[in-house]
């Protein structure tokens, strides 16, 4: 298992080995049907979509994170992404 990263607020984030890389919010945006990146971050707080805050002006997305808020947001229980 790799070590904790320590942030500047004292908050412990394990990275285990297996863990999915992170998506930018382009990415996100393509496969949820997004063009207009103003409405998508609207979209993504409005809806507390699971993202990491990266610094001000840029979010990042763990593909794990939002398989799992889908299957909670869907349906059928089932993650479609």
């Amino acid at each position: 298992m790799a070590a904790p990263f320590q942030t500047e607020h004292s908050a412990t984030l394990v990275v285990s080995q297996a863990c999915r890389p992170l998506l930018k919010s382009s990415e996100v945006m393509m496969r949820f049907g997004y063009r207009n990146r103003t409405s998508f971050h609207a979209w993504v707080k409005s809806q507390a979509v699971p993202h990491i805050r990266i610094n001000s002006r840029r979010i990042m997305f763990s593909e794990a994170a939002l398989s799992d808020w889908l299957a909670a947001h869907s349906s059928t229980g089932k993650a479609a992404f």
